[in-house]
């Protein structure tokens, strides 16, 4: 009886949760749960139901992310450096910006990470 109960109250948050975000799925561009209201350079928010000794509360948290136009690596550099050609490029400077820096390729459309 005290399983059913908890599976049941799990059903219960995970469709409030649901109801919660569906609106905003239809508005905003969403990353790993997170929804942003801009494309580039974005703030945004994350919400969900939580249960709590007097009832339910809704969990609201802001969120910050950074999303760099598409287009070609290294013409990203040379905007980020304002330089004219390679040749000029900091390369230091270049693969602080690069780290944890997450790029989609195409067409093979898969996602990497530059860890190095």
């Amino acid at each position: 009886m005290f399983s059913v109960y908890n599976s049941s109250k799990y059903a219960t948050f995970k469709a409030l949760t649901t109801i919660a975000s569906r609106r905003t799925n239809q508005a905003y561009k969403t990353t790993q749960g997170h929804y942003f209201l801009h494309i580039l350079g974005c703030r945004g928010y994350h919400s969900s139901f939580r249960a709590t000794q007097g009832g339910l509360s809704l969990n609201m948290d802001g969120t910050l992310t950074t999303v760099v136009q598409p287009g070609a690596l290294i013409y990203f550099l040379l905007a980020i450096q304002n330089a004219r050609d390679p040749y000029q490029l900091d390369w230091l400077k270049a693969k602080r910006t690069l780290k944890n820096l997450r790029i989609k390729v195409e067409p093979a459309n898969t996602e990497w990470k530059i860890c190095g």
